[in-house]
């Protein structure tokens, strides 16, 4: 254990060389001008401190690395570069102590190695796509968005891209702290030095979970209080999965849920939720009435919950609300009468791969606020979509995966706030698309880059082939 707590010393002495050498090299290169030519006298010693210290690091490097496992292919890399960085600056310093000429091709590979290896052990540190980390960060952070959660993978889809973004850089292929890794299923199960890091169906006994939920000036806080750190959502999903069993292939739909991870759950719909950077919810904020509304009575918000559909605030602290069908086991004529009587808090409705009926749909007429509808997947047809021409506000709609027609979207033409129609996955073609964009100009329609069929009824232009003249 002492060399374990020698080899923690690494990170402090490592920094040493790497700024002494390269300021030597500086040194160096600098005095070859005139004005500068008295910095000569400062190389030889900053060689020798540069030269202690990279030795000092190798013998810790070695001892952190035998503490902790690291992959073996970037520790062997990392490892013997710093060997040879080493070397080469004791090298550069007799050179340079006996004038010989050759001391600029030495000192500008000890740079280079210095360079390289600095790189190797940032990839140990922080991963191999330390580099260009930040420039997908936006990608990374973006919540996933899940058209259909109930048929979502709860460790694959939910529990994974938590595991990745904020435990992978210290537990991951590159490196595994406490000779714990947790990017691959049988690495979870195993656990680490320690012992196992979850009990399935037991979070309380689940070291992970315990872990987490230490104050982050405890040292066995995890992640470590400089790293980025998991949100209460995120905390909560974990949680959940493994009082769930902890299961690597289990749906979404073979899990119990309470109202509350109902709720986490919803937010995947759309790619909003109180775990993101802000983006999201700005851009919800953005389709919020200048009036608020007033708040859904707490009785009413029980039906609503009691019905399994899901209701949550469009943004904390608003009374406006987006409600999702996820949990609602039979979606029946009641449950479109309770959220008529929403209507006034109503801005969002997700009811994809549910098994919504055209004559539910008559009740949403009462949603006069209803800004956004996805109804995805489900079997309505056009007569359905007669009972949307009332909704004044409706910005978006997306009936994807349905057996609506041109013939039945001619029902929502009027209405002028509508700004986006995602069809595809319908039978629209290309003659379809071209006389609703002539109906309403400006309207966004979203085919999903699928290749639409083209019909005898659709107008093609025909052009004699070239001839070609001398």
């Amino acid at each position: 254990m002492i060399s374990a707590g020698i080899g923690r010393l690494h990170p402090v002495f490592v920094h040493l060389p790497i700024g002494i050498l390269l300021f030597a090299a500086l040194l160096f290169f600098a005095s070859k001008k005139q004005r500068f030519a008295n910095m000569s006298l400062a190389v030889a010693p900053a060689l020798a401190i540069g030269s202690f210290f990279s030795i000092l690091s190798c013998i810790t490097g070695y001892l952190l690395s035998i503490s902790d496992a690291y992959n073996e292919d970037i520790i062997f890399k990392h490892q013997w570069l710093g060997i040879a960085t080493a070397i080469t600056s004791v090298v550069c310093y007799f050179v340079y102590q006996k004038k010989q000429g050759l001391f600029g091709i030495f000192i500008t590979l000890l740079t280079t190695l210095i360079m390289v290896t600095g790189h190797y052990g940032g990839s140990l540190t922080h991963g191999a796509d330390y580099l260009t980390a930040s420039f997908n960060k936006s990608t990374s952070d973006t919540k996933k968005v899940i058209a259909n959660i109930d048929e979502a993978v709860v460790y694959t889809d939910i529990i994974e891209p938590i595991l990745a973004t904020k435990c992978y850089s210290c537990h991951g292929e590159s490196k595994q702290k406490g000779k714990l890794r947790l990017d691959l299923p049988n690495y979870i199960l195993q656990g680490g030095e320690e012992g196992k890091v979850l009990t399935p169906y037991q979070p309380g006994s689940s070291e992970i979970i315990n872990r987490l939920l230490l104050p982050t000036s405890n040292e066995e806080h995890m992640p470590p209080k400089e790293k980025p750190q998991l949100t209460k959502d995120e905390v909560d999903l974990l949680h959940w999965w493994i009082e769930s069993g902890a299961n690597f292939t289990a749906a979404v739909k073979n899990t119990k849920q309470t109202a509350a991870i109902k709720g986490l759950l919803a937010s995947f719909s759309n790619g909003a939720g109180g775990d993101g950077d802000g983006d999201g919810a700005n851009e919800t904020a953005s389709i919020l009435p200048t009036k608020n509304a007033s708040p859904i009575a707490a009785d009413l918000l029980a039906q609503l919950n009691k019905e399994g559909i899901v209701v949550v605030p469009v943004v904390s602290g608003s009374n406006y609300v987006r409600a999702n069908l996820i949990g609602v086991e039979n979606v029946s004529a009641q449950t479109f009468q309770l959220l008529s009587k929403i209507s006034d808090q109503l801005l969002q409705l997700t009811a994809s791969f549910t098994a919504v009926k055209d004559e539910h749909l008559l009740a949403l007429s009462n949603c006069k606020q209803l800004k956004q509808l996805e109804l995805n997947g489900t079997t309505i047809t056009n007569k359905g979509l007669a009972s949307l021409a009332a909704l004044e506000n409706l910005e978006s709609l997306s009936i994807t995966q349905t057996k609506v027609t041109a013939d039945g979207i001619g029902n929502v033409s009027a209405l002028k706030k509508l700004k986006k129609v995602y069809l595809y996955g319908t039978s629209f073609t290309n003659a379809a698309v071209a006389g609703l964009k002539q109906k309403m100009p400006g309207l966004l329609i979203d085919t999903g880059g699928y290749k639409l069929p083209v019909l005898a009824t659709d107008t093609t232009e025909a052009k004699a082939p070239e001839v070609k003249t001398n």
